[in-house]
């Protein structure tokens, strides 16, 4: 019942906001290293807990309905957010795409189940 009502609600709201891209998020996922290291421009509180909720729900509902991402069981938002930023600076050519899809393959490579 979880899975449906999570899978009813991501298709409910899938056309009513422009997609998210890698770049977008890489941007934002940034915006919490400039909050850490006391350097913020306008709107980076914002757009850090935008990219770290963003990346937590989207992990959530992967973990749940993906078959080959399989969450660690101590796993932090942090460090989803931490394989996150990785991939995406790992895979510039790649930051035109989805976000969402992004994500999925960073949790992929990282969480594969066994």
């Amino acid at each position: 019942m979880k899975k449906i009502l999570l899978a009813t609600a991501l298709a409910a709201g899938a056309g009513q906001v422009p997609a998210l891209t890698g770049n977008e998020l890489l941007e934002h996922v940034r915006s919490s290293d400039r909050l850490q290291a006391g350097q913020e421009r306008g709107g980076d509180a914002v757009k850090a807990g935008y990219s770290t909720g963003f990346i937590q729900g989207a992990a959530w509902a992967i973990d749940e309905l993906h078959p080959r991402v399989c969450l660690p069981t101590g796993g932090t938002v942090g460090q989803h957010v931490s394989v996150v930023k990785q991939y995406l600076e790992q895979n510039p050519a790649q930051l035109h795409r989805p976000a969402h899809v992004l994500v999925r393959e960073a949790l992929q490579r990282a969480f594969p189940c066994r």
